[in-house]
Protein backbone atom coordinates (compact mmCIF):
# COMPACT_ATOMS: atom_id res chain seq x y z
CA UNK A 1 0.00 0.00 0.00
CA UNK A 2 1.31 3.73 -1.14
CA UNK A 3 0.44 6.94 0.16
CA UNK A 4 0.06 9.58 -2.87
CA UNK A 5 -1.24 12.66 -3.79
CA UNK A 6 -2.12 13.64 -7.25
CA UNK A 7 -2.82 16.81 -8.99
CA UNK A 8 -5.73 17.87 -10.94
CA UNK A 9 -3.84 19.15 -13.96
CA UNK A 10 -1.83 15.41 -13.88
CA UNK A 11 -3.55 13.14 -16.86
CA UNK A 12 -5.00 10.44 -14.78
CA UNK A 13 -8.34 8.45 -15.43
CA UNK A 14 -10.66 7.59 -13.01
CA UNK A 15 -13.26 4.68 -13.46
CA UNK A 16 -15.57 2.70 -10.99
CA UNK A 17 -13.18 -0.16 -10.52
CA UNK A 18 -10.07 1.50 -11.68
CA UNK A 19 -7.34 4.48 -11.77
CA UNK A 20 -5.13 4.73 -14.79
CA UNK A 21 -1.82 7.03 -14.62
CA UNK A 22 0.29 8.08 -17.68
CA UNK A 23 4.03 9.28 -16.42
CA UNK A 24 7.30 9.75 -18.28
CA UNK A 25 10.57 10.33 -17.41
CA UNK A 26 14.12 9.07 -18.15
CA UNK A 27 17.80 8.18 -18.27
CA UNK A 28 19.95 11.09 -18.69
CA UNK A 29 23.31 9.82 -19.54
CA UNK A 30 26.67 12.08 -19.77
CA UNK A 31 29.80 10.12 -21.13
CA UNK A 32 33.44 12.06 -20.11
CA UNK A 33 35.20 12.44 -23.74
CA UNK A 34 38.48 12.10 -21.86
CA UNK A 35 37.84 8.44 -20.76
CA UNK A 36 34.25 7.54 -22.43
CA UNK A 37 33.17 6.37 -19.11
CA UNK A 38 29.38 6.69 -19.09
CA UNK A 39 27.52 8.80 -15.54
CA UNK A 40 23.35 8.89 -15.38
CA UNK A 41 21.82 11.14 -12.83
CA UNK A 42 20.09 9.73 -10.00
CA UNK A 43 17.59 11.66 -7.58
CA UNK A 44 17.95 9.86 -3.70
CA UNK A 45 14.17 9.52 -1.37
CA UNK A 46 15.13 10.42 2.63
CA UNK A 47 15.23 6.28 2.72
CA UNK A 48 18.38 6.18 0.70
CA UNK A 49 17.02 4.53 -2.46
CA UNK A 50 17.90 6.09 -5.89
CA UNK A 51 15.55 6.60 -8.48
CA UNK A 52 15.40 8.30 -12.27
CA UNK A 53 12.99 11.49 -12.67
CA UNK A 54 9.51 10.96 -13.78
CA UNK A 55 6.57 12.26 -13.62
CA UNK A 56 2.94 12.50 -14.77
CA UNK A 57 1.87 13.72 -17.82
CA UNK A 58 0.09 16.98 -17.45
CA UNK A 59 -3.36 17.37 -19.61
CA UNK A 60 -3.12 17.74 -23.32
CA UNK A 61 0.87 17.07 -22.60
CA UNK A 62 2.68 14.61 -25.15
CA UNK A 63 4.75 11.65 -23.53
CA UNK A 64 8.20 13.27 -24.87
CA UNK A 65 7.14 16.99 -23.98
CA UNK A 66 6.35 15.21 -20.06
CA UNK A 67 9.75 13.43 -20.39
CA UNK A 68 11.63 16.86 -20.60
CA UNK A 69 9.77 18.50 -18.28
CA UNK A 70 9.57 15.95 -15.61
CA UNK A 71 13.92 15.29 -16.01
CA UNK A 72 14.51 19.33 -16.55
CA UNK A 73 12.20 19.76 -13.35
CA UNK A 74 13.64 17.23 -11.04
CA UNK A 75 17.00 17.30 -11.88
CA UNK A 76 17.00 21.50 -11.69
CA UNK A 77 18.59 21.68 -14.77
CA UNK A 78 19.02 24.85 -16.62
CA UNK A 79 18.18 23.78 -20.10
CA UNK A 80 16.08 20.78 -21.57
CA UNK A 81 18.19 17.52 -21.95
CA UNK A 82 18.43 16.13 -25.68
CA UNK A 83 16.26 13.32 -26.42
CA UNK A 84 18.37 10.64 -28.01
CA UNK A 85 15.15 7.79 -28.39
CA UNK A 86 12.59 6.35 -26.43
CA UNK A 87 13.11 2.78 -25.43
CA UNK A 88 9.11 1.74 -24.44
CA UNK A 89 6.97 1.53 -22.21
CA UNK A 90 7.12 0.26 -18.25
CA UNK A 91 3.37 -0.93 -16.88
CA UNK A 92 3.06 -1.97 -13.34
CA UNK A 93 -0.34 -1.68 -10.73
CA UNK A 94 -0.17 -0.84 -7.28
CA UNK A 95 -2.63 0.32 -4.53
CA UNK A 96 -2.95 3.09 -2.25
CA UNK A 97 -3.64 3.02 1.64
CA UNK A 98 -7.48 3.18 2.09
CA UNK A 99 -8.49 2.61 -1.37
CA UNK A 100 -9.91 -0.96 -3.01
CA UNK A 101 -9.07 0.46 -6.43
CA UNK A 102 -6.29 -0.76 -8.69
CA UNK A 103 -3.63 2.13 -9.84
CA UNK A 104 -2.40 0.79 -13.34
CA UNK A 105 0.87 3.01 -14.49
CA UNK A 106 2.22 3.45 -17.59
CA UNK A 107 5.46 5.13 -17.18
CA UNK A 108 7.04 6.66 -21.09
CA UNK A 109 10.64 6.13 -20.81
CA UNK A 110 13.07 8.25 -23.04
CA UNK A 111 17.21 8.34 -22.73
CA UNK A 112 19.01 11.54 -22.69
CA UNK A 113 22.13 13.00 -23.50
CA UNK A 114 23.71 16.02 -21.99
CA UNK A 115 26.58 17.30 -23.57
CA UNK A 116 28.29 18.35 -20.59
CA UNK A 117 28.38 17.25 -16.95
CA UNK A 118 25.43 20.13 -15.74
CA UNK A 119 24.79 21.11 -11.98
CA UNK A 120 21.87 18.53 -11.05
CA UNK A 121 20.30 19.53 -7.73
CA UNK A 122 17.35 17.39 -6.24
CA UNK A 123 13.72 18.96 -6.25
CA UNK A 124 13.04 19.14 -2.57
CA UNK A 125 9.02 19.59 -2.95
CA UNK A 126 9.08 16.05 -4.59
CA UNK A 127 11.07 14.74 -1.55
CA UNK A 128 14.49 14.32 -3.00
CA UNK A 129 17.32 14.89 -0.87
CA UNK A 130 20.17 14.66 -3.02
CA UNK A 131 20.86 14.91 -7.03
CA UNK A 132 24.52 13.42 -8.30
CA UNK A 133 26.05 11.65 -11.33
CA UNK A 134 26.43 8.39 -11.30
CA UNK A 135 29.02 5.89 -12.72
CA UNK A 136 26.68 3.72 -14.76
CA UNK A 137 28.10 0.48 -13.07
CA UNK A 138 27.56 1.95 -9.80
CA UNK A 139 24.13 3.16 -11.04
CA UNK A 140 23.18 -0.48 -11.68
CA UNK A 141 23.66 -1.60 -7.60
CA UNK A 142 22.03 1.65 -6.38
CA UNK A 143 18.90 2.05 -8.27
CA UNK A 144 15.91 1.07 -6.83
CA UNK A 145 13.85 -0.03 -9.75
CA UNK A 146 14.61 -0.06 -13.35
CA UNK A 147 18.01 -1.56 -13.58
CA UNK A 148 17.04 -3.83 -17.00
CA UNK A 149 15.68 -0.66 -18.05
CA UNK A 150 19.08 0.75 -17.66
CA UNK A 151 20.71 -1.20 -19.48
CA UNK A 152 18.37 -1.23 -22.18
CA UNK A 153 19.03 2.60 -22.08
CA UNK A 154 22.60 2.39 -22.43
CA UNK A 155 22.35 0.17 -25.33
CA UNK A 156 19.98 2.30 -26.67
CA UNK A 157 22.35 5.36 -26.32
CA UNK A 158 24.92 4.26 -27.92
CA UNK A 159 22.95 3.29 -30.83
CA UNK A 160 21.01 6.27 -31.23
CA UNK A 161 22.75 9.06 -30.02
CA UNK A 162 23.94 11.51 -32.91
CA UNK A 163 27.02 10.33 -35.20
CA UNK A 164 29.82 11.81 -33.63
CA UNK A 165 31.81 13.58 -36.66
CA UNK A 166 35.58 14.09 -36.83
CA UNK A 167 37.66 16.69 -38.66
CA UNK A 168 40.44 14.28 -40.19
CA UNK A 169 41.54 10.95 -39.57
CA UNK A 170 43.80 12.12 -36.82
CA UNK A 171 41.10 13.22 -34.25
CA UNK A 172 40.56 9.57 -34.09
CA UNK A 173 42.90 7.41 -31.44
CA UNK A 174 40.46 4.48 -30.69
CA UNK A 175 38.00 2.00 -32.76
CA UNK A 176 36.26 -0.71 -30.88
CA UNK A 177 34.13 -3.20 -33.18
CA UNK A 178 31.72 -5.31 -30.88
CA UNK A 179 30.48 -8.91 -32.75
CA UNK A 180 27.73 -10.19 -30.04
CA UNK A 181 27.15 -14.37 -31.65
CA UNK A 182 24.56 -16.95 -30.57
CA UNK A 183 26.15 -20.26 -33.02
CA UNK A 184 27.49 -18.37 -35.53
CA UNK A 185 30.00 -21.08 -35.87
CA UNK A 186 29.20 -21.26 -39.99
CA UNK A 187 30.19 -17.34 -40.47
CA UNK A 188 32.26 -16.54 -37.36
CA UNK A 189 35.74 -16.88 -39.08
CA UNK A 190 34.83 -14.89 -42.18
CA UNK A 191 33.23 -12.33 -39.96
CA UNK A 192 36.37 -11.82 -38.65
CA UNK A 193 38.47 -11.59 -41.70
CA UNK A 194 36.06 -9.02 -42.96
CA UNK A 195 36.43 -6.98 -39.83
CA UNK A 196 40.14 -7.29 -39.63
CA UNK A 197 40.68 -6.11 -43.60
CA UNK A 198 37.87 -3.01 -42.43
CA UNK A 199 40.43 -1.89 -39.40
CA UNK A 200 43.67 -2.97 -41.32
CA UNK A 201 42.99 -0.33 -43.75
CA UNK A 202 43.08 2.74 -40.73
CA UNK A 203 45.74 4.06 -39.55
CA UNK A 204 48.70 2.12 -37.56
CA UNK A 205 48.46 5.09 -34.90
CA UNK A 206 44.51 4.01 -34.41
CA UNK A 207 44.05 1.75 -31.36
CA UNK A 208 42.16 -1.57 -32.81
CA UNK A 209 39.93 -3.72 -30.65
CA UNK A 210 37.20 -6.38 -31.44
CA UNK A 211 35.44 -7.79 -29.21
CA UNK A 212 33.25 -11.48 -29.62
CA UNK A 213 30.82 -11.92 -27.31
CA UNK A 214 29.69 -15.90 -26.87
CA UNK A 215 26.00 -15.83 -26.45
CA UNK A 216 24.91 -19.47 -24.72
CA UNK A 217 26.96 -21.28 -28.08
CA UNK A 218 26.16 -24.74 -28.56
CA UNK A 219 28.44 -24.84 -31.25
CA UNK A 220 32.29 -24.29 -31.25
CA UNK A 221 31.99 -20.71 -32.51
CA UNK A 222 34.74 -20.08 -29.16
CA UNK A 223 37.35 -22.32 -30.83
CA UNK A 224 36.51 -20.96 -34.50
CA UNK A 225 37.43 -17.96 -32.88
CA UNK A 226 40.66 -18.76 -30.63
CA UNK A 227 41.59 -20.63 -34.27
CA UNK A 228 40.92 -17.47 -35.91
CA UNK A 229 43.14 -15.57 -33.25
CA UNK A 230 46.33 -18.38 -33.41
CA UNK A 231 46.17 -18.51 -37.27
CA UNK A 232 45.66 -15.09 -38.47
CA UNK A 233 47.27 -12.92 -35.95
CA UNK A 234 46.00 -9.98 -36.95
CA UNK A 235 48.81 -6.86 -36.72
CA UNK A 236 47.49 -3.98 -34.41
CA UNK A 237 44.41 -5.57 -33.77
CA UNK A 238 43.41 -6.49 -30.40
CA UNK A 239 40.63 -9.19 -30.30
CA UNK A 240 39.15 -10.19 -26.96
CA UNK A 241 36.22 -12.97 -26.43
CA UNK A 242 34.12 -12.93 -23.73
CA UNK A 243 30.86 -14.97 -22.82
CA UNK A 244 27.79 -14.20 -21.78
CA UNK A 245 26.93 -16.55 -18.67
CA UNK A 246 24.24 -15.25 -17.34
CA UNK A 247 20.62 -14.30 -18.78
CA UNK A 248 20.25 -14.84 -22.82
CA UNK A 249 19.47 -11.85 -25.21
CA UNK A 250 21.00 -9.46 -27.28
CA UNK A 251 20.80 -6.48 -25.17
CA UNK A 252 22.87 -8.88 -21.95
CA UNK A 253 25.07 -9.24 -24.60
CA UNK A 254 25.48 -6.13 -25.80
CA UNK A 255 26.13 -4.92 -22.43
CA UNK A 256 28.61 -7.41 -21.88
CA UNK A 257 30.57 -6.20 -24.71
CA UNK A 258 30.38 -2.66 -23.99
CA UNK A 259 31.79 -3.57 -20.06
CA UNK A 260 34.77 -5.10 -21.83
CA UNK A 261 35.83 -2.27 -24.23
CA UNK A 262 38.66 -0.22 -23.85
CA UNK A 263 38.01 3.73 -23.84
CA UNK A 264 37.17 4.19 -27.62
CA UNK A 265 36.81 6.73 -29.50
CA UNK A 266 34.33 5.20 -32.14
CA UNK A 267 32.50 2.44 -31.15
CA UNK A 268 30.89 0.01 -33.99
CA UNK A 269 28.23 -3.11 -33.73
CA UNK A 270 29.10 -5.17 -36.36
CA UNK A 271 26.11 -8.20 -37.21
CA UNK A 272 26.50 -11.27 -38.70
CA UNK A 273 23.92 -13.84 -40.41
CA UNK A 274 23.61 -16.48 -38.23
CA UNK A 275 22.36 -20.30 -38.83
Amino acid sequence: MLNMEFSESDQIEYTKNKVVHKSAGGFVFYESPDDHILYVALLQKPDGKFFIPKGHLLKNETPEDAAVREVKEELMLEKNPKVVTKIGIDSYTFTLHGDDKIHYKDVHLYVFDMEQKAIIKPLEKEDFVNAEWVKFNDALEKLAFDKNNLLKARQHFYFYRPVRTFKSMEDIKSVSVGIPSYDGAKTIYQTLLSVAESLDSLPKFIFKEIIICCDHCTDNTDKIVKNFIFKEDPENIKIKLIYNDGLKGKSITLNKIFNATSPSDCFVLWTMTQH
